[in-house]
């Protein structure tokens, strides 16, 4: 837990991160393949592949009438074709 993270002087977060690893099957394309083309996850492998991945991190308001922050950790190509998938700027070519 980041005490004291404070996103845009929405009010303060609380990062969780550490999330098992079988989860990550379960993820939707394109997020499943780009998380695990992302540099982080072939790192956690070449250590031993961990129960848990460090690459994925909620942020939780302390209060209710602030959103949710989901961070997913992708490969360079991967982080592309998913912002090409959610319309986020122009194709990459």
């Amino acid at each position: 837990m980041i005490e004291n993270l404070a996103l845009s002087s929405q009010g303060d977060y609380c990062a969780f991160s550490f999330m098992s690893r079988q989860i990550v099957d379960r993820m939707p394309e394109p997020f499943r393949t780009g998380l695990k083309t992302s540099k982080g996850w072939r790192q956690e492998n070449d250590r031993g592949g961990l129960a848990v991945t460090n690459c994925v991190t909620m942020l939780l308001p302390e209060v209710s009438n602030e959103d949710s922050f989901c961070l997913i950790r992708m490969g360079y190509e991967s982080g592309f074709h998913t912002s090409n998938f959610l319309g986020l700027g122009d194709e990459m070519k």
